[in-house]
């Protein structure tokens, strides 16, 4: 629990540091400087992954990811309020964390760090995209 707390406290310090504003239009930066922590000691979260009790972690780190979206600065409150928001947040933030498991698990062979980020982040914009309805002045 302690080490899982001090990884939370660096990803949201990391997160702190990135804007709020313009992460649906492009979560590009937040999403590469997530995976440059990751790579500081890739072994190690590889060990955290896979282990069996690892739930509650992602649980939290979802729970991160959401409150993070939900602070876009660029959003209006029009769109936030509704629930088609709310189902995006999650939506995004539950694909993210079974993306990295996946990639963690080593099932998606030939794909590299760098390369989930880039997916992650066209999914996270063609999403918001939707979201707006195909108005990408909206998102950013």
């Amino acid at each position: 629990i302690e080490i899982e707390n001090e990884i939370m406290d660096n990803l949201l310090e990391f997160l702190s540091e990135v804007s709020y504003e313009n992460f649906f239009q492009d979560p590009f930066p937040v999403i590469i400087k997530i995976n440059h922590y990751l790579q500081e000691d890739i072994e190690y979260f590889k060990m955290l992954i896979q282990s069996s009790d690892v739930e509650q972690f992602l649980n939290r780190f979802k729970r991160l990811l959401v409150s993070y979206m939900e602070r876009d600065e660029n959003i209006s409150k029009n769109i936030k309020d509704t629930k088609e928001f709310e189902v995006m947040i999650y939506f995004i933030a539950g694909g993210v964390i079974e993306l990295y498991k996946r990639w963690f698990h080593e099932e998606l062979n030939g794909v590299t760090l760098e390369g989930l980020a880039q997916y992650v982040s066209q999914c996270i914009t063609n999403n918001a995209i939707q979201l707006a309805g195909g108005d990408k002045a909206v998102i950013g």
